[in-house]
């Protein structure tokens, strides 16, 4: 075992071991888990560190974390210069909350991700990793 667990949500059980010399990974289980520890971990093994392209967009709403100590993953949409948190149910809150992440239908219709370990306040810029 190389690895076990990252501090990344959605996609923290992401593990990577070496077995008869090859590399393996482990993903987790759940969808969105599973997407972000393949865009954000695994694809960067393979295509090593070649920047990735990023988009400086205004957020439409704040994002509230509820927890410390972790980079979370937020699937957002992009319109125009703005960027929009993306969530299971549509909700007429002004603010976006970090809670189940990993139930979330997100990246299926994102046009990108945040990684953010902290709050933010609406229309505070932040970086947009394309999902292209």
């Amino acid at each position: 075992m190389i690895f076990h667990g990252v501090k990344t949500g959605p996609g923290k059980p992401l593990a990577v071991a070496v077995i008869r010399n090859k590399r393996v990974f482990g993903l987790p289980g759940k969808h969105t888990g599973n997407f972000s520890a393949l865009e954000l971990i695994v694809k960067r093994y393979f295509l090593g560190d070649r920047p990735r392209p990023v988009k400086t967009l205004k957020l439409s709403r704040a994002i509230r974390m509820l927890s410390a100590g972790f980079q979370y993953v937020v699937y957002v949409s992009i319109t125009g210069n703005r960027a929009t948190p993306l969530r299971r149910f549509i909700s007429p809150r002004e603010e976006f909350l970090v809670l189940r992440v990993a139930s979330c239908i997100a990246p299926s219709t994102a046009d990108g991700n945040i990684l953010t370990g902290e709050s933010l306040q609406k229309m505070s810029e932040v970086e947009v990793n394309p999902l292209t």
